[in-house]
């Protein structure tokens, strides 16, 4: 109720300044803009390690896991159904698990 009155006064003392005689106040507030929420599961999102000057994306490390799984280990990295990537650039190394099968590479 105490904020009606206030939204009174304030339209008494600016309305005629400012509004149109039809408009009060209250009716030049735009709502407010609805929060961004964060992709959902399988939404659109990029991640970027940047490391020595060098930038490295998600897909990046997965492919060429995938690559060394397949080409230096004899692996079928379409059948591989889990993915464990771990970056460690103090070592200069990124190691991955692909279906309980080690392995890494030079970044």
């Amino acid at each position: 109720m105490e904020e009606a009155k206030k939204l009174d006064a304030i339209n008494e003392k600016v309305a005629p300044a400012v509004l149109k005689p039809e408009e009060t106040v209250t009716d030049n507030i735009a709502p407010a803009p609805a929060a961004e929420k964060a992709p959902a599961s399988g939404g659109n999102a990029c991640v970027v390690i940047q490391y020595a000057g060098r930038d490295f994306t998600y897909e990046e490390l997965i492919q060429n896991a995938k690559n060394k799984f397949q080409y230096d280990m004899g692996g079928d990295p379409e059948a591989v159904k889990n993915i464990e990537i771990y970056v460690k650039p103090e070592d200069n190394r990124v190691y991955f698990l692909m279906d309980g099968v080690q392995g890494s590479y030079d970044m």
